[in-house]
């Protein structure tokens, strides 16, 4: 299945960059218990279409998973699939590294020392 947005698919990997996340609770137990942290460069496992944690969510909305995170997360009698919405990535632009800056460090030097 193709995502709505071009860049998110399984195995792309993303940058947090918001944080504030839903949560519900029941007494002193909360869902989620772990979420990204802003910065943190989650790998995608997989996303859903309008349905986010808990059976919510916007049904225009693009939410994912990621392996780093457990799906199923539980604490007390509270447990469910947690998913994060997309628009709260950007995804990782892996650069290619230029080894030509490299190249002067493999060329033997002109200089000589005095002994």
């Amino acid at each position: 299945m193709a995502s709505p947005n071009s860049w998110a698919f399984p195995g792309a990997k993303c940058v947090c960059i918001e944080d504030d996340f839903c949560s519900v609770h029941q007494g002193k137990f909360s869902i989620p218990t772990r979420i990204p942290m802003i910065g943190e460069v989650p790998t995608i496992r997989d996303f859903v279409v309008g349905e986010a944690s808990f059976g919510t969510g916007m049904e225009d909305e693009v939410y994912v998973s990621f392996y780093e995170i457990e799906l199923m997360q539980s604490d007390g009698p509270l447990s469910g699939a947690v998913r994060f919405q997309l628009s709260c990535f950007r995804p990782l632009l892996d650069r290619p590294t230029d080894i030509s800056i490299f190249e002067r460090l493999l060329k033997p030097s002109k200089q000589t020392e005095d002994a």
